[in-house]
């Protein structure tokens, strides 16, 4: 058993009894004694790791309320977002015109030198 226990807590404690003379000389435990230090430490180590799931729980609460808020964000932005049948529609219609463009490219070519050579006679 270690022999530096820190009991400042408990004799401080026993002080507070005493100056209430709630405990007689009789009564007064042996804050030496191996089974008050191993009680007082184990006490100890319970309530920190009691402090520390605490602790966590408070963190994991923030966390999730914080997460709740963003998902609703989320949801409200992604509902103006166009929906997917739309965005294949123009996808494939842009697509369809790209091909147009390629496939009668010399078509519009001879179309467009007729029409800019009307339009030189005209002026």
């Amino acid at each position: 058993m270690n022999k530096d226990v820190d009991l400042t807590f408990l004799k401080r404690r026993v002080a507070e009894l005493e100056d209430g003379k709630l405990l007689s000389a009789t009564e007064m435990p042996d804050l030496n004694s191996e089974s008050t230090a191993s009680v007082d430490r184990g006490h100890t180590e319970s309530d920190t790791h009691l402090i520390a799931i605490k602790t966590d729980l408070r963190y994991l609460r923030s966390s999730v309320a914080s997460l709740d808020g963003a998902t609703a964000a989320l949801r409200e932005r992604m509902g103006h977002l166009p929906s997917k049948g739309f965005v294949i529609a123009t996808s494939l219609g842009s697509l369809a015109v790209i091909t147009a463009l390629v496939t009668f490219q010399n078509a519009i070519q001879t179309f467009l030198k007729v029409m800019h050579a009307q339009i030189a006679m005209w002026l």
